[in-house]
């Protein structure tokens, strides 16, 4: 291991310990993913079948459904293990789990 291996080692781990990087919220994923393909709250409503239902996921209000998170994974292609993770609701301070429709 030459000098520049150890020292990219030392500022990685300073990095990690004094500047984490937090993992996404699925709503953020979802929200990110749309920002950067130039969708809108629309295009995701069309993909889960309601506009209602599309708004109140985003703001947080509504759990995502195994339905919904099937039909996402199958028409944006965004991976399936992430989508049917568990997230927080603004309304309750316990994680979420993906609701069975």
């Amino acid at each position: 291991m030459d000098r520049f291996d150890v020292l990219a080692d030392l500022v990685s781990a300073y990095e990690a310990k004094n500047y984490p990087i937090e993992a996404l919220s699925l709503v953020d994923l979802i929200s990110t993913y749309m920002e950067e393909t130039g969708l809108q709250q629309g295009d995701f409503a069309l993909v889960i079948g309601s506009a209602s239902r599309a708004s109140e996921f985003l703001n947080k209000k509504r759990p995502l459904t195994l339905n919904a998170a099937q039909k996402i994974h199958e028409k944006w292609r965004l991976p399936a293990s992430i989508l049917i993770q568990p997230y927080h609701l603004d309304e309750d301070s316990g994680p979420q789990k993906v609701a069975v429709r």
